[in-house]
């Protein structure tokens, strides 16, 4: 079908446009005058006229031609309560009504206000009552003034006229009286109340409004001609309370039949037909009429059958007029046709519906935690601050453990009343894999409503919460928190953290790693984490709304560098140490490494000791692995201690091959939680060679002096060394380095203590030279900024 619009006083002539055909028999149609006399009209043709000339096709002034609403557009709105294919299109603005059953809290309840003199229930026919319970009733020739007001009605406006100014805070409906005043009437009388077998019970004349607005009043007739009512609207409140408000709305008259006709004053509405409409159309003296021009009483509930007998409007105005007709002269006969089926009953039912409920706004996203640490990106770096970033788009965590929360917010629009629910509401998150989900909580203000949605999380990162039924019904038990009068936001929060699996590596293959500035300016590698996130919702028709972007920059701690110490029985733990006998004086290598609590995984980590050739560690020999509070930890460490490799370490002169001492953590230690939050002390025992051992090896006094371990009077050797981590298979760090001195007489195949003889002032010589070369040696690490740790 196709929807032929009337457009607000234009007349179609001078356009030279069409109307469409439809079989309806009138072909002129004239009104009487109407002041105090009898309304009569004519009907020749089954064409209607199009404002009385020529036709009109179409909905606008371009010609483009209206379809019949289907509901299929979010912005598509229907004029009535019949199904959505036989309705009229009206665009969004138009598409809401009066209603005087609204009521909530800090709102004043509708209330009928008579101006006028109103009668008691009255029987007026064998079918018909005059209800006041339900109905304002007049007597129009009582000789009194007939008039009252609606006041506090309420129409839901979204284009933000209100803005909770004129409802107490809760914006979205306006509250708006209605003031209804009968200006004239014409008595027509069909039937003798005295003869036996009539109609009617009365022969007074009768109109009646109903109480209850949805749209505009039900009117009904007795013994009435026609009657003009005058219809005007006021703000109910606020600063502009008692000016005129502009009524944006529609209505539907769909049972326009026997002989009954409206006109409605031309400035105040836009009209729509369907192309087979069997409605005569006659526009005079300022008014717009609609007739039902043939004897046939609509009783079939076929929609297409009573589509052909409804006209629909759109409204915006301040004032319009009505002129309800219950008969009118057959032009054939002259005859004044008595069109009701009970004697001079006349109906007149509006219906204003809004078929899709007010449109939410898009979702918004934030992301929080409880940190102060903000951050924020500049090229391929993130820098750090200070200060609070909760409710924002980017976020800073500060350690690897550190949870946040993703808030996704959808307003719900308010006014959305028992006679409006959604159809259906989800949210759709789709969190990244590196992530693990907490916990997904859905609330409005302070109030947990997470049981009225279906939560799922699968194994992809894919967050839904689907509304059930019992939320989405207002008369359901969690109804009433979703819709209310003013606006709300249903949030679904969702926490999350980083993965205590993940490995650095698997950061970085998902391309989430980032360098990082610290606060003391310096650029640390691969010392971020970048996790971005955009989520969605789908509420009624709308379809899926996607919010913004928020991001999320999570910082790494430092892994801090292994250290080494050096000790023996008679001197403390150090960086440097002193040994007296060749194969005899043992000492300790000690290599620490610290593994913060909350840092990310290793994926792998190796300790590595090439010692000197010059030092051997004893056969058998097993590596002590500890924690800070001594307990054994070898078992989370595969160990080798193996001659392999080149000597000579830290020389170009490579020499012969040295010890390797090697510790591998195991990857079972390296997924573990327990792992990490421990300093790890790697232990083993080394000796000093025999200067005829070190001849035997090749080492010569030139190799001594070209690798610099020999002093100038050829009498102190110095033997250092050096450790280093792996991690992650690619970053390596060196430990600090530690030295071991001992005097020595390389002229002499055995170095021995010289006796109280002949050599005793070279005794005490060589321990003048080994003492200075401790205090030398201790100085220089000092200064090199290796403090004892």
């Amino acid at each position: 079908m196709i929807a032929a619009r009337l457009p607000k006083g234009s007349p179609a002539g001078p356009r030279g446009v069409a109307w469409l055909k439809a079989a309806v028999f009138i072909a002129s149609l004239a009104l009487a005058a109407i002041a105090m006399s009898a309304v009569c009209f004519a009907a020749t043709s089954d064409t209607v006229a199009g404002l009385g000339q020529g036709a009109k096709t179409g909905i606008g002034e371009d010609g483009a031609n209206s379809k019949v609403f289907i509901g299929q557009n979010q912005n598509d709105y229907s004029s009535w309560s019949r199904p959505k294919e036989t309705a009229f299109r009206v665009d969004a603005e138009h598409s809401m009504r009066l209603e005087s059953d609204y009521s909530a809290k800090g709102y004043p309840a509708t209330a009928i206000e008579v101006t006028g003199n109103v009668t008691s229930k009255v029987t007026v026919s064998d079918a018909h009552s005059m209800d006041t319970d339900d109905y304002v009733v007049f007597r129009l020739d009582d000789g009194k003034k007939h008039a009252f007001t609606y006041r506090n009605l309420y129409i839901y406006d979204p284009t933000g006229r209100d803005s909770g100014r004129l409802t107490s805070g809760n914006a979205g409906f306006i509250p708006v009286d209605l003031k209804v005043e009968i200006s004239e009437y014409k008595k027509a009388l069909w039937g003798d109340p005295t003869k036996k077998g009539a109609h009617s019970k009365t022969d007074k004349p009768y109109i009646e409004f109903s109480k209850k607005i949805r749209g505009l009043p039900t009117v009904n007739m007795f013994n009435v001609g026609f009657a003009k009512v005058k219809y005007s609207y006021t703000y109910a409140a606020g600063p502009d309370k008692g000016k005129p408000f502009i009524l944006k709305s529609n209505a539907t008259y769909d049972d326009v039949d026997c002989y009954q006709s409206i006109g409605i004053s031309e400035e105040s509405a836009n009209f729509y037909v369907d192309e087979a409409t069997k409605l005569g159309y006659v526009k005079k003296s300022g008014y717009d009429y609609f007739l039902g021009a043939t004897t046939e009483n609509i009783t079939s509930k076929d929609p297409n059958v009573t589509k052909k007998y409804a006209f629909g409007m759109t409204v915006e105005t301040d004032t319009e007029t009505f002129i309800y007709v219950s008969s009118f002269k057959n032009p054939s006969t002259s005859k004044v046709e008595k069109g009701t089926p009970h004697g001079a009953w006349a109906h007149f039912g509006a219906s204003a519906v809004s078929m899709i409920r007010p449109v939410p706004p898009d979702p918004s996203k934030v992301v929080s935690d409880e940190d102060d640490l903000t951050a924020s990106r500049s090229g391929s770096a993130v820098y750090w601050d200070k200060g609070s970033d909760s409710q924002t788009y980017v976020n800073g965590v500060s350690t690897p453990k550190g949870e946040w929360t993703y808030q996704i917010d959808q307003l719900i629009p308010a006014g959305i009343s028992d006679k409006w629910h959604f159809s259906r509401m989800r949210f759709d998150d789709d969190i990244s894999l590196l992530l693990d989900v907490k916990s997904v909580k859905v609330t409005i203000g302070s109030k947990d409503i997470t049981s009225g949605f279906t939560v799922k999380v699968n194994s992809k990162g894919h967050v839904s919460a689907v509304a059930k039924d019992d939320l989405l019904d207002s008369s359901g038990t969690l109804g009433n928190v979703l819709y209310g009068s003013s606006s709300k936001k249903c949030r679904l929060s969702i926490k999350v953290a980083l993965k205590r699996s993940l490995t650095l590596d698997d950061i970085r293959k998902a391309g989430a790693l980032m360098d990082d500035v610290s606060s003391d300016g310096k650029l640390r590698k691969d010392s971020a984490v970048k996790i971005d996130n955009i989520a969605s919702t789908l509420v009624d028709d709308r379809g899926s709304c996607k919010t913004g972007w928020t991001e999320t920059y999570i910082r790494l701690p430092d892994m801090d560098a292994p250290y080494k110490r050096v000790l023996d029985a008679d001197e403390p733990e150090s960086f440097h140490n002193t040994v007296k006998k060749f194969d005899e004086d043992e000492f300790s290598y000690r290599i620490y490494q610290k593994f913060e609590a909350d840092q990310i995984h290793q994926s792998d980590f190796t300790v590595t000791d090439s010692v000197d050739p010059c030092l051997s560690v004893p056969e058998n020999q097993k590596l002590k692995i500890t924690d800070e509070t001594g307990a054994d930890r070898s078992g989370w460490f595969k160990t080798s201690i193996k001659r392999e490799g080149s000597g000579g370490f830290g020389g170009s002169n490579p020499g012969p091959a040295g010890t390797v001492v090697r510790a591998e953590a195991l990857a079972s230690a390296l997924s573990d939680d327990a792992f990490y939050g421990h300093t790890y002390c790697f232990e083993w025992k080394n000796v000093v060679k025999s200067i005829k051992r070190y001849k035997s090896e090749g080492i010569s006094k030139d190799f001594w002096e070209k690798e610099d371990h020999l002093n100038a009077d050829d009498n102190l050797l110095t033997i250092p060394n050096q450790a280093k981590a792996i991690y992650d298979s690619a970053r390596e760090s060196e430990t600090n380095q530690v030295k071991t001195g001992i005097a020595v007489d390389l002229e002499t195949e055995f170095y021995e203590l010289p006796s109280a003889g002949g050599h005793g002032a070279l005794w005490l010589l060589t321990l003048g030279l080994l003492a200075a070369f401790e205090a030398a040696v201790f100085m220089g690490m000092k200064n090199d900024g290796h403090e004892n740790r």
